[in-house]
């Protein structure tokens, strides 16, 4: 009976015209429907007037629903922001999808259910990212558009949570009302917050025991080349539940040292079966590191990698709970594999434990940040000679003793059950991360080159070669390739791709082919112009804006080689060169150029070295952008500078 009188009370409203879901959307004041420029950034194209966000954590779900009232000022906001995209994973659900456009006179269109369209944007083995997209109606300069939905997200209640403070758009007001955990989960500490690239109001209690916190004024985000991670660069707050009572220095760390070192105590667990699998694949390994690499050697090409991520689609898999069941059955997740490593090393005598690291990709990390939630990376470490080296026991694309440019000169927590430490793993020089080009060409009296050409990519260019090898096919690998050089060379032909060292982490990576670029030099009367640098040729300048907001970030040290021969036309000597530019910017890093022309077999060679990270500083404020900005345009000048040919032919 309830049902039906309050379905009829909604038949009422609506044949009075009224809306029924009108309650949900917070009063319009004249003054936001009137406002012609941002009040946080002049010149900006759009403006979130407010951004209210709640989050509610429960037994099964944790809930964000979020609200925004945004402002079109110009054409190219109304390009950018008309439509709008909200992105999701597998593991959350969008629901409660209202949307709305406002007009300046006040007249409202309604999104209609036939104008949302979801989208997988990103999908593979470990990720899968969909995309809802509101194609929003009557959206035109000056007009408002409003959004409201519901995310919930499945699974175990976790005891971090990062907020988004920064979008796209600048933003007036953005507010969070957070509802920690029920009183089942007392063994939560209190709620604590971490800001990051912002400054909220004091927190203030809301009702039903809710924690508000409230940021205002936050600019845009906005893109810039060679930025520092997202986690660094973009304003969040993180949310956390951790006792922190350590009050001394670095006792918190020895803390969170003493207590991994127990977590994982059980996962390295050392039974009769590893001890007997240890002995037989160190029996041939005279020392400690001979023994790290013998067992390295095994869980690379023994075990078989498999991913949670993925355990949807198979259900019938088991799941590894101790070494023994890994090495049992021959395969695991990437920290099964890596659990057996530590075991198995541990059984040969070596002291090995699980490495708690920062991942540079996400966050640059120092100890000042008090919470274990900046450990998101993984790794073994064994003691050896005196020093902990680090080992991907999972990762067969890098070499023995190597991790990925992101786990790179970062802090690793090596737990202990008396005295953990935090050490920083080793970084890979700019002498061994180079990229090395040789090229044989020769120049037609029509100003085709052609020729045979290598590409040699060592350390971690060599690493995410391989990387990107293992994701797609060989086909795929030189459709990408051909796809690169024709990006700086529209007319290039590249054909004949030979890769090598692809699957031998112990080789650079090579790729060779044969380049022929047609009209690449350029003929007026008797002349002919060429840029001798055909690997640089096309390039964009790394920084071409005037200024800067951001810090400037480069992932990692490393150098370049060239040497390239060009065999001249029939009849064409080097009529004009300008010197080739050498110079130094020390101590990061040094550029030097030289050419010399063979007039007897009318042939000219250029070679170039470039050097960057000799110091391994690879973060720079943004004061110091005026001076990167000088080198890398100076590098650029240098790199395009061209030869004039002449012919001799006197007719």
């Amino acid at each position: 009976m309830f049902a039906l009188k309050a379905c009829a009370f909604a038949l009422i409203l609506n044949s009075l015209g009224l809306n029924v879901r009108a309650a949900r959307w917070r009063p319009l004041p004249p003054a936001q429907l009137a406002l012609k420029n941002s009040t946080v950034e002049p010149h900006a194209d759009a403006e979130a007037l407010f951004r209210e966000v709640k989050v509610s954590y429960g037994d099964d779900t944790n809930v964000i629903e979020e609200y925004v009232r945004l402002k079109i000022f110009t054409e190219n906001g109304k390009k950018t922001f008309g439509d709008l995209r909200l992105p999701y994973t597998r593991w959350s659900k969008i629901s409660a999808l209202e949307a709305r456009t406002i007009q300046q006179d006040g007249r409202i269109t309604e999104l209609t259910k036939d104008a949302i369209f979801d989208k997988v944007i990103e999908k593979s083995e470990h990720l899968n990212i969909k995309m809802k997209y509101l194609a929003m109606p009557a959206v035109d300069v000056g007009t408002i558009i409003e959004y409201q939905f519901k995310e919930t997200f499945s699974g175990n209640l976790s005891r971090y949570l990062a907020l988004d403070v920064q979008s796209d758009f600048p933003t007036a007001e953005v507010t969070f009302t957070i509802k920690p955990p029920s009183s089942r989960f007392f063994l939560y500490p209190n709620m604590r917050f971490l800001p990051f690239g912002c400054d909220p109001d004091r927190a203030e209690p809301g009702s039903n025991g809710t924690t508000i916190l409230r940021v205002r004024n936050v600019p845009g985000f906005h893109k810039e080349p060679q930025m520092p991670p997202e986690g660094n660069a973009r304003a969040w707050i993180l949310i956390y539940f951790e006792e922190n009572n350590h009050t001394a220095v670095g006792e918190f760390w020895r803390a969170v040292g003493r207590e991994r070192y127990e977590e994982y105590r059980e996962a390295t667990k050392v039974t009769s079966a590893v001890e007997a699998l240890s002995r037989r694949i160190t029996a041939q390994a005279p020392g400690d590191e001979d023994k790290a690499a013998a067992i390295l050697n095994y869980t690379r090409t023994q075990l078989k990698t498999v991913h949670n991520d993925n355990a949807s689609e198979h259900p019938d898999r088991e799941t590894n709970k101790t070494p023994a069941d890994t090495l049992g059955r021959k395969q695991g997740t990437p920290s099964d594999i890596m659990f057996a490593f530590v075991a198995l090393a541990q059984a040969a005598g070596l002291q090995a434990r699980v490495a708690d690291m920062s991942d540079r990709s996400t966050f640059l990390f120092t100890p000042t940040y008090e919470s274990a939630y900046f450990l998101n990376a993984h790794n073994a470490a064994v003691k050896l000679n005196g020093r902990w080296r680090f080992y991907d026991a999972a990762d067969g694309s890098l070499p023995a003793g190597q991790l990925r440019w992101q786990e790179q000169g970062v802090y690793a927590l090596i737990p202990d059950p008396k005295e953990p430490v935090l050490v920083q793993t080793p970084m890979l020089s700019f002498a061994e991360t180079k990229l090395r080009r040789i090229a044989d060409l020769s120049l037609s009296t029509t100003g085709v080159l052609a020729g045979e050409v290598s590409e040699m990519f060592s350390g971690n260019k060599a690493i995410e070669s391989r990387e990107v090898s293992s994701r797609i096919t060989d086909s795929e690998r030189e459709a990408q390739f051909r796809g690169q050089i024709k990006r700086r060379l529209p007319d290039a032909e590249v054909t004949n791709i030979r890769y090598s060292g692809c699957d031998d982490p112990r080789q650079p990576v090579t790729v060779t082919y044969h380049l022929s670029i047609p009209n690449y030099a350029k003929k007026t009367g008797r002349r002919m112009f060429l840029m001798p640098d055909v690997f640089e040729v096309g390039e964009v300048n790394v920084f071409s804006d005037a200024a800067r907001v951001s810090e400037i970030y480069f992932q990692y040290p490393w150098s370049e080689s060239t040497l390239i021969h060009i065999a001249l036309p029939d009849g064409f000597v080097l009529d004009h060169a300008d010197e080739p530019e050498s110079f130094a910017f020390l101590p990061v890093g040094d550029y030097a150029a030289k050419l010399a022309a063979d007039q007897v077999n009318k042939a000219v060679t250029y070679e170039r070295e470039f050097a960057f990270g000799k110091n391994e500083a690879l973060l720079f404020p943004s004061q110091q952008y005026a001076a990167l900005k000088k080198v890398f345009d100076r590098i650029h000048d240098a790199d395009n500078r061209p030869l004039i040919l002449r012919s001799q032919n006197t007719e």
